[in-house]
């Protein structure tokens, strides 16, 4: 499965997602300090940053700084693969949590993902969506993959 993609792209292009990805959850994390401390001063922690909000600020500008030297073709990627996880996210949530509703993860994984019994109105959307996703991914992998 890691050979796949590790025969298409070089090194760097792995390392940039793995930059911009770790970046993201870095202003992610920042940002949950903010509000965690803001809608629940009374929760019992075993640390407690200094200087709230002025670190997680400035956390969050450094990361977004270093983020925007980042190329444009790693945040076009960085949102494909953002929009196709939480697809996969909340499709899978939904059928743990047994409803029956064609999901947009099952529309793009292609999968069932509503009605058992095959009475799901949006199949033939779902199949839609799904083929042409797939086909944009193709096309743009092959686009941007290339030297």
């Amino acid at each position: 499965m890691v050979g796949i993609p590790a025969g298409i792209w070089d090194i760097d292009t792995f390392a940039e997602l793995s930059n911009i990805g770790t970046l993201f959850a870095f202003v992610l994390v920042s940002l949950g300090v903010i509000v965690l401390r803001k809608k629940q001063p009374e929760r019992p922690r075993s640390f407690r940053v200094p200087f709230v909000p002025l670190f997680p600020i400035i956390s969050i500008v450094c990361c977004v700084a270093l983020m925007m030297g980042l190329p444009l073709v790693t945040w076009i990627r960085f949102f494909v693969w953002l929009v196709y996880g939480l697809a996969v996210y909340f499709d899978f949530g939904w059928e743990m949590l047994g409803l029956n509703i064609g999901a947009l993860g099952g529309f793009l994984l292609g999968r069932a993902g509503g009605d058992p019994r095959g009475t799901n109105p949006f199949r033939h959307v779902r199949d839609d969506v799904y083929w042409r996703c797939r086909r944009a991914t193709t096309e743009f992998v092959l686009r941007f993959s290339r030297p």
